[in-house]
């Protein structure tokens, strides 16, 4: 199957690709010319920059996409006036020039990733901030274009996610990239949050791509773990594992504005699919990681 993939360069898209490519379909990425690829061009047949429309349109339809599967998103918690542009840019604009291209090339499935940030309760499309609007805004011209076009539209929901060899500057990373008696100010911790390992996360995208859909359908689903768990306790349980002694300052920082602080069940679980990799798994994961990366570090 060939398939169009947006934020493949990303934590997830990469890891997608690379799932994507045992499989035997074949990958074109959509690109920017900042974009790092070398982790991707292994496992990809083509890269494909969208700063250039015309070019880009045609080399869409040159690779002959089934699928497009969107993961692009740029992410602020708090914008300005100049990360609004760029949200509006990258999550809106450039989102549904992919759309639009792929759907010029032939496309009728199209498999997007929505966040929990676009809703305070579960039900309704009231964002958190404007990065939860802009997706909100993508979401909804994607629902037109699936109607005017007859396409088969899957959303998936993403909460929190996290693997042994992440690198994003997320909360949690923060901590396991402490040193031994460093310390860092967090807020109380008392959120309760569905996080989800990438092997889930990735086995979700596989699963929603391998599922019979119909015609002119818009559906929405959530990928999140079994439970909830505290913030607090999600990080403190690492420290066990890892035997890790740094300081935490609970309550040092604010909550953010309007901050989900319980997501329990939020969206529709998709059909066919589970999270696996347990909370304990995944925290014994990341320890051994970071235990191995630290002794390495030592040796040199």
């Amino acid at each position: 199957m060939n398939i169009l993939i947006t934020g493949g360069t990303g934590y997830i898209g990469g890891k997608l690709i690379r799932r994507l490519s045992e499989e035997g379909h074949r990958i074109y990425a959509v690109v920017r010319k900042t974009s790092h690829t070398e982790n991707i061009e292994p496992y990809v047949e083509g890269l494909i920059d969208v700063g250039h429309l015309d070019a880009f349109y045609e080399q869409v339809r040159e690779s002959h996409p089934q699928v497009l599967i969107q993961l692009m998103g740029f992410y602020t918690a708090v914008h300005d006036p100049h990360s609004l542009r760029e949200l509006m840019n990258d999550n809106i604009v450039d989102a549904m020039t992919v759309v639009d291209a792929a759907v010029a090339a032939g496309v009728k499935r199209i498999i997007a990733t929505a966040s929990v940030q676009q809703q305070r309760d579960g039900k309704e499309p009231l964002p958190i901030n404007a990065y939860g609007a802009s997706r909100n805004a993508f979401e909804r011209m994607l629902c037109d274009f699936g109607h005017l076009y007859d396409l088969s539209v899957t959303v998936l929901t993403l909460f929190d996610t996290y693997g042994a060899d992440d690198q994003r500057r997320k909360v949690f990373n923060l901590v396991r990239r402490l040193k031994e008696h460093e310390s860092i100010d967090m807020s109380a911790g008392e959120q309760k949050m569905y996080l989800l390992y990438i092997d889930d996360v990735v086995e979700g995208y596989l699963c929603a791509l391998h599922q019979s859909v119909l015609k002119n359908c818009f559906e929405k689903f959530a990928l999140r773990a079994k439970e909830p768990i505290r913030l607090r306790d999600f990080v403190e349980r690492y420290l066990e594992l890892s035997g890790k002694e740094v300081v935490i300052h609970w309550g040092a920082r604010p909550y953010m504005a309007l901050e989900i602080m319980d997501p329990t069940g939020f969206g529709e679980v998709l059909p066919g699919w589970g999270a696996k990799v347990s909370y304990e798994e995944g925290l014994a994961l990341c320890a051994q990681a970071d235990r191995s990366l630290e002794n390495i570090e030592k040796a040199q």
